[in-house]
């Protein structure tokens, strides 16, 4: 045990002698709590991690799980609704909401169990399992013969999302500086934005697959009583017209609503043999290591336990803003299409165009929070500056002189070319978010609970979009497009203040974190 700043520890590994110099400290002491006497992932030396093939398999990861869950979002209505005869699982519309919902709450599930686990275990172990049980829910919406399989199919697809904070937080502990650390962290987070690209992508590629494989003679499909009635032609007519019946079961399908399925099932088994033959994971460090590397001296006085509940405070404010930032996403994922529809009538192209667009300035917006400012800027600041640039523009979007319009005259009283530049606007502001409050949650959680905090992080983004589509979408009904508005600036105005709350917080919990260290607690 050491009672100044000034001692030496013997250690089974090796004897240092230790100074007042925190970051030399940490360095030395986290090599002495590495495994098999390498160097620890919390401070290595050398090439910079954000360089190596590891990291950008991680990406490639967090990219695949959104892909999961855009890819199948221009089509699970219609898969899930249609008729037998249709290609659909003819299922009740009023069911739609939860088999979509499922995905979020499977992403909640996960993310929160998952994230716990990879404090504790090999990242690798942890990658596998949730790999395979996405895998096995991607086949199984692929092959789906009734809505009674797409709910677990749905659920366990999306448990594979909690694959995200073992990514950040393998991400976390392997950057050396606090410049490297933020910049992994938005770029893990744009990497995931990225698969709302790929996704509908991906989707549209496949909208004209019409392939079937026969493991025996196909049958026609009587369109009343959605039964086989006979053996079907050899050979499907020139037109490339004919729909075989999907209450066939001895029919595997590569249509337009089960290529999503298949495509998915492809990203994740290409993910599976990066994650095998390409990383380089290592196991997280147990608390005898993490109590090595910060000279524990046991029990902790009332100043130790009062800067450790100001650090679960300023990670609550984290989780509470990605829980906001979310909900503003998820709404107006849910809303931006129906009411463009309902007010101009807009073709699926504008719409697209319009995502598209938003998209192309969340990746710009993100690259240069995450990469261009990363160390220039502290998190926490460049998450309250977007959060008060889209508040602003969610304002714009208020028909204030007509609150009390129709449902359809408050929307059409604003122009389409308004309504188009402010919602791409927005969107661009509150992407940023995301990266700037998941690279300051990194920085203000203790090493050995880093996936536990990225794991409660993601549950809070994958409850919040669940329910937001079905409020946004229950108030537009019932108020219309102005009160959507009203809610989503609300939810800004609540980002201006827990991120204005976390600039205020996070510089005082990263100076407690070090002093922490460096009076080895």
């Amino acid at each position: 045990k050491c009672s100044t700043l000034s001692c030496e520890m013997d250690s089974p590994r090796a004897n240092i002698t230790f100074d007042d110099s925190v970051d030399e400290n940490q360095l030395l002491l986290t090599q002495i709590a590495g495994v098999d006497g390498e160097s620890s992932q919390h401070y290595p030396t050398g090439k910079p991690f954000t360089k190596t093939a590891t990291f950008w398999v991680l990406c490639y990861v967090c990219m695949m799980l959104n892909t999961g869950y855009a890819i199948v979002a221009p089509t699970l209505h219609s898969y899930f609704t249609l008729e037998r005869h249709e290609g659909g699982l003819a299922a009740p519309q009023k069911r739609y909401g939860l088999v979509s919902a499922l995905f979020s709450i499977g992403h909640f599930v996960g993310s929160v169990i998952l994230g716990r686990l990879s404090d504790k275990f090999h990242p690798k172990i942890l990658m596998s399992v949730a790999l395979t049980i996405g895998l096995c829910g991607a086949i199984a919406y692929a092959l789906a013969p009734s809505e009674a399989v797409l709910y677990p199919a749905r659920f366990f697809w999306g448990f594979a999302g909690g694959l995200f904070p073992i990514c950040g937080a393998a991400a976390a502990r392997a950057t050396n500086s606090e410049q490297e650390r933020t910049r992994a962290m938005g770029v893990l987070v744009l990497a995931g934005a990225t698969g709302y690209i790929t996704g509908p992508a991906l989707s549209a590629a496949t909208s004209h697959a019409n392939a079937y494989l026969h493991l025996s003679h196909p049958h026609r499909c009587d369109s009343t009583h959605h039964t086989p009635t006979g053996p079907a032609p050899p050979t499907p007519p020139p037109t490339g017209t004919f729909q075989p019946c999907m209450d066939d079961r001895s029919i595997i399908a590569f249509d337009k609503y089960r290529a999503p399925g298949w495509c998915a099932a492809g990203c994740i088994i290409l993910g599976f043999l990066l994650m095998l033959f390409v990383a380089k994971l290592k196991k997280p460090p147990s608390k005898a290591q993490a109590a090595a590397a910060n000279l524990q001296q046991g029990p902790a006085g009332p100043k130790a336990l009062k800067g450790r509940a100001f650090i679960l405070v300023c990670l609550i404010m984290h989780w509470l803003t990605q829980f906001m930032v979310f909900f503003d996403i998820a709404a107006r994922e849910a809303e931006v299409a129906p009411i463009a529809i309902d007010a101009w009538n807009w073709h699926p192209q504008t719409i697209s165009i319009l995502w598209l667009a938003w998209a192309g300035l969340m990746v710009v917006t993100m690259g240069i929070t995450s990469w261009v400012l990363a160390g220039k800027v502290l998190d926490s600041t460049t998450a309250f500056v977007c959060a008060c640039g889209a508040f602003a523009a969610e304002l714009c979007m208020i028909n204030f002189p007509h609150l009390n319009a129709t449902h359809v005259d408050s929307i059409i009283a604003v122009s389409r070319v308004r309504f188009f530049i402010l919602s791409v606007v927005s969107g661009g502001f509150i992407a940023p978010t995301l990266g700037a409050n998941n690279a300051g949650l990194s920085k203000v959680t203790p090493p050995t609970a880093m996936g536990f905090a990225i794991g409660v992080m993601a549950a809070f983004g994958a409850l919040s979009r669940a329910v937001a589509p079905i409020i946004a979408n229950a108030i537009y009904i019932t108020w219309g497009a102005n009160m959507v508005w009203f809610l989503v600036a609300g939810v800004c105005l609540c980002n201006v203040v827990l991120t204005g709350a976390s600039r205020l917080m996070d510089p005082t919990c990263i100076e407690y974190l070090k002093e922490e260290r460096k009076l080895g607690r």
